[in-house]
This record gives structure tokens, sequence and C-alpha cells, in this order.
């Protein structure tokens, strides 16, 4: 795939913000669904209740492969892609969600993040967002708004130790990281290589590496939107570089993944597999590679990769939607 020319070199960009890596820290910190070193080092910032409190609300706040508990959304992702920054942030975030809650009406919260939440319709595949998101949020709130009061707590009462004892240092390797990543993506076109190859449209003019120190062991390549993913700093440069291609394909077919999930034929975590491989497939003919340093954790992994490599060898001007429901059907009927 070398040698492809983009017109618009749509820029993938690796970026070192406050708001993502503390969220990360309160749950590396409290071992909220992965364990490291971390936790030992940064042990005494976050006060002993909290942490006692956030490992209670673990299975609500604990991801991986494609779900996540139920608070992960609320708690995690939205503040982290909505980048808020500083403690004020936070807690108004937090304040308007209750507010609407209270008043049944979350208007006033659709408004303040209108931007963000405007990117965010193309990740969610569905018809009307904003009913959709209202549902959601009052189902969640209807069964976690003590929780979720608690926490948001918990968010406020820590932040000024982790600005004054954490991010100093932190900060810094993370720095590191990103002006190593951005140097290596800025001489490449991946974005208009996974755009030719595919015949789709990445619809976005840029990708976001957020990069946090606290996720070693935990949710590493989480998507937060369709133009922001988590990515762990210290990971071998190859496997990140990989990782981070594959991820950027996973988002240019996630229109076609959303439009299978809706028919309801499949199920969910085969879909899900078969679509992450679908993406190392189409990875590896970008990259011009055969293995890949990263792996997909699926059992039946190997086997749907060879089905892909069938057809398309057979079929090679084949569309990816065409692809990934040929492949769904065969590895069922094997």
């Amino acid at each position: 795939m070398k040698g492809h020319s983009a017109i618009i070199n749509k820029k993938i960009e690796a970026v070192v913000e406050i708001g993502p890596n503390y969220i990360f820290h309160l749950m590396a910190v409290a071992r909220v669904g992965f364990n490291s070193e971390y936790a030992d080092i940064y042990h005494e910032s976050v006060k002993s209740l909290d942490i006692t409190y956030l490992q209670s609300q673990k299975e609500q706040l604990s991801f991986l492969f494609g779900h996540g508990g139920d608070l992960v959304g609320l708690i995690i992702n939205l503040p982290a892609y909505f980048c808020l920054n500083n403690q004020t942030a936070f807690s108004q975030y937090f304040k308007i969600l209750e507010d609407g809650y209270t008043q049944r009406n979350f208007g006033r919260w659709f408004e303040y993040y209108e931007k963000n939440l405007k990117d965010l319709i193309i990740w969610f595949g569905v018809d009307d967002f904003n009913a959709y998101l209202t549902d959601w949020l009052i189902q969640i709130y209807s069964g976690y708004r003590e929780i979720i009061s608690k926490i948001a707590e918990i968010i406020d009462r820590n932040f000024e130790n982790y600005i004054k004892q954490v991010w100093p240092i932190e900060i810094e390797k993370l720095n590191a990281t990103a002006l190593q990543i951005n140097e290596y993506f800025g001489e490449k076109n991946i974005i208009s290589e996974w755009e030719f190859l595919t015949g789709r449209i990445f619809k976005s003019d840029h990708y976001q590496i957020v990069l946090s120190s606290a996720i070693k062991n935990g949710p590493n390549a989480n998507s937060l939107g369709y133009d922001r993913v988590v990515f762990h700093h210290d990971r071998p440069f190859e496997y990140t570089t990989q990782l981070i291609s594959h991820e950027i394909g996973t988002h240019i077919l996630i229109d076609i993944f959303n439009e299978i999930k809706k028919l309801d034929i499949y199920e969910y975590d085969l879909l899900y597999a078969t679509y992450e491989c679908l993406a190392k497939f189409y990875n590896c003919k970008i990259l011009e590679i055969e293995i890949t340093a990263y792996d997909i954790k699926h059992q039946n992994a190997s086997r749907i990769r060879n089905i892909f490599h069938s057809i398309y060898n057979r079929a090679p001007s084949i569309s990816p939607h065409e692809l990934l429901i040929c492949g769904l059907d065969t590895f069922l009927k094997e």
C-alpha cells in the first residue's frame, strides 16, 4: 500500500491531557479492573476511604473487549472524551447532569457539550442520538444516582493531590512518547491508506491518541469516540504504532459493524471479534506485514483470519461490508 498519495492528509496526533489521565489515575490506584505498580507508587495520592469506595463499584466501572460496566460511559469515557481538564470542569459536568435528572430535562447538558456530542453521533450509530442519550442518562441515574454523586465527590476531592503530586512527574513521560508517535505518523498518510483500501471515508479530519500513564495492564486502545482513543504510553513502539493503525481501521469500519448489529442476526461477541479481525486483516495489507505485534483476544481469531484470506483471494474486489458478512456466515457454516 505504500506510495498512495492523499489529497488531504488527515492528522494522527498523540495528545497529553490532564482530564483523561486523572480519571484513569483514580481507577488505577483503586485497582478497578486492572492492577499495576502504578497503584503502589501513587497509593497515598487518593484518600483511602475513596479507594475503598471505588473498589466497591468495580463491576460498574470496569471494561474490556467491547463490554463495559454500567457507569463506564458516564464516569470515564464521556469526561475523557470531553477533555475535562480542571476541577471546575469536572464539577460542572456532574452538576449539569444532576440538575438535568432532577428536572427530567437534559437540554442544558446537550447545549453545553453540543460540539463534543455532535462528534459522538458518528460513533454511536443510532437514528435519534439525543433521544437515545436522554433515555440512557435517565436509566443510569435512576439506578445509580447516589453512587454517581459519591464518585463525583471523590473526583473533586482528590484532584488537587493529583495535580501537585502526580501530574508533574507523569507529564514528562507522556510528552516524550507523544513526540515519538507524532514524528512517526507525521511522515505517513495512514488514514488515506485506509480510505483507499476500503473505499470508505474517515469521517473526521483528525484522530487523537490520548496518552495515559495510568493504564498499564488496563484498557489500552480504548475508544472514547470516533476521533479519540486512549493508549498506554509505555508499550513497545512497534506494537503501539501498529495498533493505532488498527484502531483507525475499526473506526472507519464502525458503520458496517453498527449496520450489521442492527440486523440482530449474529451473536454480539462473535460479531465484535469478527469485526476486529477484519480490521486486522486490512491493517496487515496497509502495513505490508504478515504478523502483527498485537493480537485479537478471541479464541477463534486465527480461524476467522484464515477465512478472510480465503474469501479475499477469491474475490479481491469484495467490499468490507460483504467481506464481514461472508466471513461471519462462513465461520458459522464450518
